[in-house]
């Protein structure tokens, strides 16, 4: 149900429009265009763009987008842009950030985990918000949406992948997310916001290890040490039997 779609006709169809040809005036750019393209991908919702990252291998996935960017900002220099407060605008920057994030500065981290990532299909769909959250009035529920959704994603990135993974995917997700909230959801530690999200999200991780984690490894070593002097004094204890005897 969920992955990309091919159909390159209906996109050339549309980006066709986006050509004037009775008058030398640039004219706006077809919304359906971009509107085409999103469908392509099932991107309907911020959560959409960072679901790319269990569809699939990250390479493939960072291919189609690439593809998919170049062929907007191709048809885009022969008309104005959508505006800012347009849904469809905005996810697409979401998009070139999510590009940005995924398939430039971290690619080779998350390829290494892309079999860690793609087991969080079901548990990613789980995290989404209720339908079109991210348009509501009030700007506050917005962001406790928003809240709750990345304590979602940390969480079950944290149980299957580890912190490390989870930190990366935090990190890249909130910038993804950037473009579609209000600039009072802004989520940096160092912000004088009163919501303290990565505190709220670390607390819920709390006793969480994974064979990726220091705390992990340390834990190995003192049941390792624990488990051979176990060994040692029960093969004491037998020495001293036999010898009674």
């Amino acid at each position: 149900m969920y992955g990309f779609v091919e159909n390159n006709d209906e996109v050339q169809e549309v980006a066709a429009q986006n050509v004037e040809t009775n008058s030398n005036k640039l004219k706006n750019c077809n919304e359906n265009l971009l509107l085409v393209h999103l469908a392509k991908f099932y991107i309907t919702s911020p959560e959409r763009i960072i679901f790319l990252t269990t569809v699939e291998s990250i390479d493939i996935t960072c291919e189609k987008l690439s593809q998919f960017i170049r062929i907007i900002e191709r048809e885009s220099q022969n008309c104005i842009r959508l505006n800012n407060d347009n849904l469809y605008s905005k996810l697409y920057v979401s998009v070139i950030i999510y590009y940005e994030n995924f398939c430039e500065i971290n690619s080779k981290e998350l390829q290494t985990y892309n079999y860690c990532l793609q087991e969080l299909r079901t548990s990613y769909m789980d995290c989404e918000g209720p339908p079109d959250w991210y348009e509501r009035s009030n700007q506050t529920e917005v962001c406790e949406i928003f809240l709750k959704l990345m304590n979602c994603y940390y969480v079950s990135t944290t149980e299957l992948c580890g912190l490390y993974v989870a930190n990366l995917m935090w990190t890249s997700t909130k910038d993804v997310f950037g473009p579609i909230l209000p600039d009072i959801c802004n989520m940096n530690e160092d912000s004088s916001k009163n919501i303290n999200s990565t505190k709220i999200l670390n607390e819920n991780a709390k006793g969480i290890l994974h064979p990726h984690d220091k705390k992990f490894y340390i834990l190995m070593i003192f049941a390792g040490a624990l488990a051979l002097s176990c060994t040692i004094c029960v093969f004491a204890c037998i020495s001293n039997c036999c010898k009674k005897k």
